[in-house]
């Protein structure tokens, strides 16, 4: 897994758009997660998340591409139980798969892996295979965490 902080995003501004998406009911993606996810075809205004990935991947391996991303809302009492992301949207199988976190506090609810617990930040980026089963513990607050994730191919 790889953590990078990412100082040059407007987060605030990519909070109001995500609260203002969840706003418009979605059937769940993931019935058993609680909490709202977009559909997996975030736009141009999630641009620098997008580039930002992109940029670390590039030197690994300049056939990697970002396959989806999608939004995640968890409100008090949501939680995200055990997934990995080994299932696409498309026709190829996911390598890579992260987690970018627009808005988080303390007790917002920890990010769990198989064998390391993690605390963000608002501005983490976590990179991890996509096979890695990993889970959200519940959100304790009133405040709402948001995320945004995604998937991503070797072409």
């Amino acid at each position: 897994m790889f953590k990078i902080h990412i100082d040059n995003i407007d987060n605030e501004k990519l909070s109001d758009i995500i609260l203002g998406m969840s706003q418009i009911p979605t059937q769940p993606i993931v019935p058993v997660h609680p909490g709202w996810r977009s559909k997996p075809d975030l736009d141009e205004r999630f641009i620098e998340v997008l580039d930002s990935v992109d940029k670390i991947l590039e030197p690994w391996d300049g056939d990697l591409k970002v396959e989806c991303m999608w939004a995640n809302v968890n409100r008090e009492n949501d939680y995200n139980s055990s997934h990995n992301h080994k299932i696409s949207i498309g026709k190829i199988e996911p390598l890579w798969a992260f987690t970018y976190y627009v808005k988080f506090q303390k007790n917002n609810g920890d990010l769990l892996f198989e064998t390391e617990r993690v605390v963000p930040e608002v501005g983490d980026l976590y990179i991890f295979p996509a096979s890695i089963e990993h889970e959200v513990e519940p959100n304790l607050l009133k405040e709402p965490r948001i995320s945004i994730s995604g998937n991503v191919i070797k072409l």
